[in-house]
């Protein structure tokens, strides 16, 4: 299950970088200051690559804004193909939302 997972999360993670760049769209102070761009991106493209597991999508969005800004998780995202430590602790920061997968 930590291998779809990871799955799901890197095809979100990549997808809304390259669509949008950490800058693009105003922000919201509920969500760490993330763009509302970059938000929207991450949940469609997590929606998709996970067959549609929203309440999953929108619960790793929740804490990865919880934990990182924007521009750290952008810079965190950069190292993924070259460091595997990343995906660990992306997936560490997300981790109390794996028991929602398959829960749609």
């Amino acid at each position: 299950m930590k291998l779809r997972l990871a799955s799901i999360l890197a095809s979100a993670t990549l997808a809304v970088f390259a669509l949008t760049g950490c800058g693009a769209g105003g922000t919201d102070s509920d969500s760490g200051g993330w763009p509302k761009e970059i938000e929207t991106n991450f949940l469609d493209a997590c929606d998709g690559s996970s067959e549609g597991e929203s309440e999953y999508c929108k619960c790793s969005l929740e804490q990865l804004q919880k934990k990182y800004t924007a521009d750290e998780f952008a810079q965190l995202e950069q190292q993924l193909d070259s460091d595997p430590a990343a995906l660990d602790e992306i997936l560490g920061a997300i981790e109390p939302c794996f028991e929602l997968v398959g829960s749609d």
